[in-house]
């Protein structure tokens, strides 16, 4: 997603033109990909994101652990967002649909969903993806993702919640 200039571009423009009065969930999901957010340009467009909260919305990043606990994973996404604020960087537990997708959205708004497609002749995922504007299909991208973070209380494994919260516990 983050390599897409003039994706940004059209979401800067809407994140430009939001009403300052309403208060929108603007999350990031980070896929379960060894290959995400390594490189440099990725910080500019957080840093964007962060800057502009100001018109209206909440913004997390939320990068993908394998458990709530795992003090290393979490240490390692603090080091390499360390000119991040920690006060948008959340842990999330991995596996959202098979970790594979990566998912940008401001409720109400936009949505970007990104798979990172594993090719046995290719040694890095490959990125195929798309961005609504379509309400009903940003609210059921919406409606998926808020599922998988807190999805309905039971004595069921696989029903826990999965937003670990910020990754780093003041």
């Amino acid at each position: 997603i983050y390599h897409q200039e003039t994706l940004f571009q059209q979401i800067n423009k809407i994140l430009d033109e939001l009403s300052k009065k309403s208060s929108k969930k603007l999350y990031w999901l980070a896929p379960s990909d060894i290959y995400w957010g390594k490189q440099r340009k990725i910080h500019g467009k957080i840093q964007n994101l962060i800057d502009k909260q100001k018109n209206g919305y909440d913004f997390r990043l939320y990068l993908p652990l394998p458990s709530e606990r795992n003090r290393h994973e979490k240490q390692e996404w603090l080091n390499h967002f360390k000119d991040i604020s920690d006060k948008v960087l959340y842990g999330f537990c991995e596996g959202f649909l098979d970790g594979n997708t990566e998912i940008l959205f401001l409720e109400d708004q936009f949505a970007v969903v990104c798979y990172h497609a594993k090719l046995s002749s290719y040694p890095v995922t490959l990125p195929i993806g798309f961005m609504t504007t379509q309400k009903s299909t940003v609210k059921h991208i919406v409606e998926l993702v808020e599922a998988y973070l807190s999805p309905a209380q039971f004595n069921n494994e696989s029903n826990k919640i999965k937003d670990f919260g910020l990754l780093h516990q003041p």
